[in-house]
């Protein structure tokens, strides 16, 4: 085993299970200790040749490259916010490329370009990286990543926030239409009782109408509470977006090489 904990044996990956195999796993020691000591790999500067008839499959677009050759850059960007008072990041390549006559080639050409056969490397202490070019297309595409981040992770907090804006107005309409009831029947059994010829009947309209009184008082109180409530709530959604729209980003180095594209 290549390290501790990983079972030996057979391994089988999409395909038929086979008798005292192990299934090959992403999240299995196996898988992880493959993608452990890729992540950690040193990666100096050098020059690969990439075949396209020795690749499994290649693009079209990179098809169209034989013969081409350049440079490219891979990086790392990770943002860093806060998501339901929680600490969470996001990770996301940060990549392009640049012909030797000066055509930029996005992420996804990088892709496709990581994608083929490597033939020979080489070391490549003189690599030379044009930094002004490369760091205007990969700003634009870190300010992009940046936008769809910070849309993403607010806009959840937002449609809450949203949510319980309109709730607040539906319930604040109705606890008005419920007052203004009692105060119709209050006004009501206050004119009951002013025409009333008899004074326990004077009385007991009265009692009523300070009942009807009461219970406007206390259902505008509970409407007001509730009301204060639900701000309180809002205000922890405005301040997770806030938060979702202030988070940190951090960009690591991983490679930079110099590449050819053959037959």
């Amino acid at each position: 085993a290549p390290a501790p904990d990983i079972p030996t044996g057979p391994y089988y990956f999409k395909s038929e299970a086979t008798e005292n195999g192990h299934q090959y796993r992403f999240a299995g020691p196996l898988a992880q200790h493959v993608v452990e000591q890729a992540a950690t790999a040193p990666t100096p500067a050098a020059r690969l040749t990439l075949s396209l008839g020795s690749s499994d499959r290649a693009s079209s677009a990179v098809k169209d490259l034989e013969g081409a050759s350049g440079t490219l850059v891979a990086r790392l960007i990770t943002f860093q916010m806060k998501a339901n008072k929680e600490d969470v990041s996001e990770s996301y390549m940060l990549s392009g490329a640049l012909t030797s006559d000066g055509k930029w080639l996005d992420d996804e050409y990088v892709a496709d370009l990581l994608d083929l056969a490597c033939t020979d490397v080489t070391a490549a202490n003189d690599l030379s990286i044009d930094e002004v070019a490369y760091e205007r297309h990969l700003d634009e595409r870190k300010t992009e990543l940046e936008h769809e981040v910070q849309a993403r992770n607010a806009q959840y907090y937002d449609q809450q926030e949203e949510l319980i804006y309109r709730n607040s107005l539906d319930r604040k309409a109705e606890s008005e239409a419920k007052i203004r009831e009692c105060q119709a029947k209050e006004k009501e059994h206050r004119k009951l009782a002013r025409q009333a010829q008899d004074p326990m009947e004077q009385l007991q309209h009265k009692k009523k109408a300070r009942r009807w009184a009461e219970r406007g008082d206390e259902e505008y109180e509970r409407s007001r509470q509730e009301r204060r409530e639900m701000r309180d709530q809002a205000d922890e959604y405005l301040d997770l977006v806030e938060a979702s729209l202030k988070g940190t980003q951090t960009v690591d180095d991983l490679f930079a090489i110099e590449w050819s594209v053959v037959a």
